[in-house]
């Protein structure tokens, strides 16, 4: 049986994935937390599969550890820029070639958004937003 598909991986702008290239796949820069990133992400890939793709895997992410009371606010809105916006950014971005196909949004969320742990609330209400946002 002959698989016919293409798998696109992505890195924060400035890294390189030159074990994936060595596989075959097609390696862009894109950075969540931007809108024009996304959107030219998107015209990358299209350029590659036309309108159409089968599954988006969101696994964008960065923690922050830090005490409650001690929480930098503009940190807190970064990690949710990340984590939850860069999801919604993505989802949308991609959504006319995922409806196209009938295809899936896998979203990687983490045991944080259902078993808080100690000192991370920023990272855990990020990953419980990331939960709500996915029962849509």
């Amino acid at each position: 049986m002959i698989l016919d598909f293409a798998v696109f991986a992505t890195s924060l702008p400035g890294e390189e994935l030159p074990k994936l290239k060595e596989l075959n796949v097609n390696c862009f820069q894109v950075d969540v937390t931007s809108t024009e990133s996304v959107k030219a992400l998107k015209e990358q890939v299209a350029e590659h599969i036309g309108d159409d793709l089968d599954i988006l895997i969101n696994c964008a992410g960065m923690n922050y550890v830090m005490p409650a009371l001690d929480v930098d606010v503009d940190e807190l809105k970064r990690i949710f820029d990340v984590n939850l916006f860069g999801i919604v950014r993505m989802t949308q971005a991609f959504s006319t070639p995922l409806i196209n196909r009938k295809g899936v949004v896998v979203n990687v969320g983490s045991l944080a958004a259902y078993a808080p742990y100690v000192f991370g609330s920023s990272y855990n209400a990020t990953k419980a937003a990331v939960l709500a946002y996915a029962y849509e």
